[in-house]
């Protein structure tokens, strides 16, 4: 019984987490800012809040634990990259930080097509 009730509270958890994150669409972005050498910054623009964030004025990038400061340089250069370009971008987000803040775990700046 003991097992069962394991199983099911394992599948539970696993599902909610498949679920919580998602793409919020493709939006320019409005403006960017570090956080004072953290590592961590903020991302303005009009993005879908699909974690329904109470607070997703702005959008944060780092501070998860499985970030690296590769990982964190790379997302900054593709957001800077985007900016200055006036490209869209598309945020992979996954939950909301104790701000309320929508959390970006990954960025995808999709290429314009010529016909």
């Amino acid at each position: 019984m003991k097992r069962h009730l394991a199983l099911l509270m394992f599948i539970g958890l696993y599902s909610t987490v498949v679920v919580s994150g998602g793409y919020t669409g493709p939006f320019e972005v409005v403006r960017f800012s570090s956080l004072g050498g953290s590592g961590i910054f903020e991302i303005y623009g009009n993005w879908t809040n699909v974690d329904q964030c109470s607070n997703a004025s702005k959008f944060i990038v780092g501070g998860h634990s499985s970030d690296n400061e590769m990982s964190q340089k790379a997302k900054y250069s593709t957001i800077l990259g985007a900016y200055m370009a006036g490209k869209t971008v598309e945020l992979y987000v996954d939950g909301c930080n104790v701000h309320g803040q929508p959390n970006v775990k990954g960025i995808y700046v999709p290429r314009a097509c010529s016909h």
